[in-house]
């Protein structure tokens, strides 16, 4: 039988812990954040975009057909801040939000309100509270 050698089963151990560190950090940690940053970013762009068609004076047929295709945006983007927030963002991470004074639920919230919302003035205010809710 051969003897391995234990310079080889310290770098396989070494590498191994490495390896597990790196993904337990990536997957729990570095994803999460990322993808609620993403999604973020996401549902303010929608927002600036459907903020500035609300605003046109005389929408025509493809203005009106782009504001309700980007109203059911809001639904999707709503859904899926709410699971990102509640489900996948770590602790530590959402006290930092709440020091920062983000709400990412209440802005899930408003969200789903804004895709209920027929009245233009209504879309409006929950715009503005969805800007201080995330922070942009």
């Amino acid at each position: 039988m051969m003897d391995i050698d234990p310079q080889l089963i310290i770098a396989a151990a070494a590498s191994f812990g490495a390896g597990s560190f790196l993904y337990i950090t990536i997957y729990f940690f570095i994803y999460p954040i990322y993808r609620y940053r993403k999604i973020k970013r996401q549902a303010v762009s929608d927002l600036i975009h459907y903020s500035t068609l609300l605003t046109s004076d005389d929408p025509d047929e493809s203005i009106r057909n782009d504001l309700t295709r980007q109203v059911t945006l809001y639904k999707k983007h709503a859904l899926d801040l709410g699971e990102c927030f509640h489900t996948f963002l770590p602790n530590w991470y959402k006290l930092i939000l709440l020091k920062r004074k983000e709400s990412p639920g209440e802005a899930s919230k408003n969200l789903m309100a804004l895709y209920n919302t027929s009245n233009l003035n209504h879309a409006a205010a929950r715009i503005n509270m969805i800007k201080l809710n995330l922070k942009f």
